[in-house]
């Protein structure tokens, strides 16, 4: 990915770090950077005001995982949705809703993904946050 002529390629990476090796319940920004000891400015920036599509992203990994696992019969597409409970209601895409993780209605942020598979090969092409009606 290009921004204007600067490369937001570092960025990118440490921000998928940093979401790897955080704690989950104390992901936010500032930990993130913490914990991979990137500059909490430009990290702000790139999550906040960096003009890129994630939407161009997700559709170029679609893209790099269909050639990587080739064209077959064998392929699937899956679509699956994921339950994280929150205590709060100010994070985007909270309700009281299913959560399947827990078997319950709780108070949950909800993902939807879709992946591409062949065999043991698995491909994330694409995640979308569930938003309620309230």
């Amino acid at each position: 990915m290009k921004l204007h002529r600067t490369s937001v390629l570092e960025q990118a990476k440490d921000y998928l770090k940093g979401l790897f090796i955080t704690e989950r319940n104390k992901r936010n920004i500032e930990r993130m950077n913490e914990q991979t000891n990137t500059n909490y400015q430009r990290q702000q920036h790139f999550i906040s005001n960096s003009p890129w599509s994630a939407f161009e992203a997700m559709g170029v990994t679609g893209r790099k995982c269909q050639q990587r696992l080739g064209d077959c019969e064998e392929q699937s597409y899956s679509i699956d949705e994921s339950s994280v409970r929150k205590s709060g209601k100010y994070s985007v895409g909270v309700s009281s809703q299913y959560n399947g993780n827990l078997g319950k209605i709780e108070n949950s942020q909800t993902g939807v993904y879709a992946s591409l598979s062949r065999g043991k090969q698995v491909g994330l092409i694409n995640a979308r946050l569930f938003l309620p009606d309230e």
